[in-house]
């Protein structure tokens, strides 16, 4: 299971919101939790134009209506007025809250591990089983690993 896939929900955001990224938590202020989940499942990563809503562009109406459509239009007037007529640049990036969906990607692992293992299944097969489910892959592959042994505490041999 991708980071991407795991939602962020009103029954785990008490949770995780001490490592939402500060964007997010501004637009849960201004939103409301509601709407601003449904940004951040549904267009986590993805770049939505910026308009400051001051000027009756084609843009400005292509915005206003695609915000509309995803979180109604109170809540697109919330954003226009109170995020997007600071944002500086011409695109606005809904967080990723990729800390967040680590943290609840890594409690189900936790979980399934401790389920698996009152179930007397082995720990290898668990490992398998959860590198599997959760798209893992083993430590030594990975090129950030440390090479074994470290060449500063000296020959092992």
């Amino acid at each position: 299971m991708q980071l991407s896939k795991i939602q962020i929900t009103h029954d785990n955001y008490p949770i995780i919101k001490d490592v939402l990224p500060p964007l997010a938590h501004e637009l849960i202020t201004v939103l409301g939790l509601d709407k601003a989940l449904i940004l951040l499942n549904d267009y986590a990563g993805k770049r939505l134009p910026v308009t400051n809503g001051l000027r009756d562009s084609k843009q400005s109406r292509l915005l206003r209506e695609k915000l509309d459509s995803i979180i109604g239009k109170d809540a697109a007037e919330k954003i226009i007025l109170s995020i997007f007529r600071h944002y500086e640049r011409n695109l606005f990036i809904v967080p990723k809250c990729k800390d967040a969906r680590a943290r609840l990607r890594d409690m189900a692992i936790l979980k399934d591990y401790d389920e698996m293992a009152r179930q007397g299944i082995s720990d290898l097969k668990i490992v398998d089983y959860l590198q599997e489910k959760y798209d893992l892959r083993p430590l030594q592959n990975s090129p950030k690993s440390p090479k074994f042994p470290p060449r500063h505490l000296g020959d092992f041999s």
